[in-house]
């Protein structure tokens, strides 16, 4: 009898005897990602629920640099020990990467099939950095149209070594949606950083615009350094989608946004633009529509010894790059919302350059980041919504899944750890970086600050505005989303153990507010008084932010509140409902917490079915592995 029929039988006696509980559930996760000594991506899969998953259900789909390579069904997989409660898998994949960091993402049970015990753990996002191995790195470059109207296409070697003489490859080429053709060439001889141009003999003819896909096969395929970046795709001569962004630029409500702040701090209008910067917003749009980055490849040097600073040439592409993906987003309609409905200051918020890059005054002609972020590739924070399944249909769909996100996978950084160890970049902390954590680091942010601008760089992206708010003491910040009329208290306050999705979760909104709320709740609360005095505003603030936590916790029931019984039994829970004892009232009055702590034990008993004991156990074993699995 075969492992995988006993595991299985095994299991369904534990069900059938019940020795599980009644909703015990399959929780699939990606434990890990790794490059191995030849560069190639090793994913590990573990299943840490209370049951296993059933045959054919799931998959697994595997993004480098926001684009999908590869998808795998797990029921096709040889070894299927992630099936069961503990068991791990590594999956092996062919995929090879090389040159600077690479971001990965991986997303388990993408369409949902699984019913998991939390699905919260299905994504897993990380920049890797390959070794630098030897060889030659067979790549398309940028195909263009001849003088003549002809296809043209270069070949090029990234690599670092002469690729073998006589050296068979092919192209697949195809011309909109017409027949394939495969092109034999010689790829040998082609030194590092040189170019092989082939043009297909009989010529293949452009006469208008054309959307063209080609596919390189390098030949010798496992000893290119480089497996995803032989594919490639080009309007040619240029994508008709540049004319309508333009139509959308000169309308009268997007000119008037689109404002760049030059090294002197003057304001120049979109309409004030020269022939050249437009050209730059042209170039960046269609690369976009090719599929390459719409600015910078890599976060932007650092020319002084101030870290904060960059280029002013850096800053302008890297302005143009967000001007390009704001408005290729609503020319391709890839967001129900469009621009032209928003608030002037709304559409400030997205096409402003001072929102992005500021002019350093101090320092002409360099510039520094809006914050603490360093917002330099918004396609890759396109990407991120977009690969992972954040981006909804609503502004605030988009919002609360963008922050289920961060409540399981962002840290606030603490202490002195230099930014070179956390991000691999001395300056503002890159947006990447944070979303795809680089290898051996976890998910950083730099506290509320950091958070706050980590929000406004990634939803900018799909067009939804974020202001962000000081404290009049300018020690913390809360994102402001104007275009829902919500914020939140704090910026640091959606990875709080709160919003933790172990056993019951609690809903975004309790984290959501509006403005008038927040004013009411937190920044003008009334103080509360006795005999011996008054709260400070500060105490008040924080007493009520405390109670309106633990009083949603209670409400739902979630860890958060079961946590302190679980661990240090109901002296703990009364503690946590006291409160320190800094503000003239306890969090919750004695008959309050007395309730609580009935529903608390009334809730454990029904997760261990009528054990108080088992219920706790089973509690605290969902809750150290949402710890362990939240630690990427």
């Amino acid at each position: 009898m075969s492992s995988s029929l006993v595991r299985f039988i095994s299991t369904i006696v534990c069900l059938m005897c019940g020795v599980m509980p009644a909703a015990a559930l399959p929780d699939v996760d990606v434990a890990d990602a790794w490059l191995d000594a030849d560069n190639r991506l090793q994913v590990s899969l573990t299943n840490d629920g209370d049951t296993l998953v059933w045959p054919g259900k799931g998959g697994l789909t595997i993004f480098i640099d926001g684009r999908a390579v590869m998808s795998y069904r797990l029921g096709d997989l040889a070894d299927d020990a992630f099936r069961y409660p503990g068991g791990v898998t590594t999956v092996s994949t062919n995929i090879r990467l090389f040159g600077p960091y690479r971001r990965v993402g991986i997303v388990v049970d993408p369409h949902d099939d699984i019913v998991e015990a939390m699905e919260v753990h299905n994504s897993h996002t990380h920049s890797l950095l390959p070794a630098p191995l030897t060889g030659f790195d067979l790549a398309i470059g940028p195909m263009l149209r001849s003088s003549g109207g002809e296809l043209w296409i270069p070949i090029r070697n990234q690599g670092n070594a002469r690729t073998p003489a006589a050296h068979p490859a092919t192209l697949t080429i195809r011309v909109d949606d017409g027949a394939t053709r495969t092109i034999a060439f010689d790829a040998g001889n082609i030194l590092p950083g040189g170019t092989r141009w082939v043009m297909p003999s009989p010529a293949i003819g452009l006469p208008a615009v054309h959307r063209v896909h080609a596919r390189l096969n390098p030949g010798a395929f496992l000893q290119d350094l480089d497996s995803v970046n032989n594919t490639a795709e080009a309007w040619l001569p240029i994508s008709p989608v540049v004319e309508e962004v333009e139509r959308i630029a000169a309308l009268p409500a997007i000119s008037a946004a689109i404002v760049w702040h030059n090294h002197s701090g003057t304001a120049v209008p979109y309409n004030r633009w020269t022939a050249s910067q437009r050209l730059d917003l042209r170039t960046a749009v269609n690369r976009l529509e090719n599929g390459d980055p719409a600015g910078l490849r890599v976060p932007p040097g650092l020319p002084t010894a101030d870290t904060r600073l960059i280029a002013d040439t850096d800053a302008w592409r890297i302005y143009v790059a967000h001007v390009a993906q704001s408005l290729w987003v609503e020319a391709r309609g890839l967001v129900p919302w469009r621009l032209t409905a928003m608030s002037a200051s709304d559409r400030s918020l997205l096409l402003d350059s001072n929102h992005i890059v500021q002019p350093s005054l101090l320092r002409p002609p360099m510039y520094s980041f809006y914050g603490t972020v360093a917002d330099w590739s918004p396609e890759s924070s396109w990407q991120f919504l977009t690969g992972l399944g954040l981006l909804k249909s609503t502004h605030r769909g988009t919002v609360e899944a963008l922050t289920r996100w961060m409540a399981v996978h962002l840290y606030h950084a603490f202490g002195s750890t230099p930014r070179t160890e956390m991000y691999a970049y001395a300056g503002a902390a890159p947006t990447d970086r944070m979303l795809y954590s680089i290898d051996g680091q976890l998910h950083w942010t730099l506290g509320c600050h950091g958070t706050s601008g980590l929000y406004r760089a990634v939803l900018r992206a799909a067009n939804i505005p974020v202001m962000i708010e000081r404290d009049d003491s300018f020690t913390h910040t809360r994102p402001i989303f104007p275009s829902i009329n919500l914020a939140m208290v704090h910026g640091d306050d959606p990875y709080r153990e709160r919003l933790r999705d172990s056993g019951n979760p609690l809903p975004i909104s309790v984290v959501l507010k509006t403005p008038a709320e927040i004013a009411a709740r937190y920044i003008h609360a009334p103080l509360d008084c006795n005999s011996t005095g008054c709260n400070t505003p500060a105490e008040q603030w924080s007493y009520n932010a405390t109670k309106d936590s633990l009083s949603a916790s209670l409400a739902a029931l979630s860890d958060n509140i079961l946590e302190p019984y679980v661990r240090g039994g109901p002296l703990e829970l009364e503690r946590v409902l006291t409160g320190t004892g800094a503000t003239v009232h306890p969090l919750f009055s004695p008959a309050e917490r007395s309730a609580a702590r009935t529903a608390v034990e009334a809730e454990l008993r029904r997760v261990g079915g009528g054990s108080l004991p088992l219920g706790r156990d089973r509690v605290l074993q969902r809750l150290n592995v949402f710890v362990e699995n939240t630690v990427e």
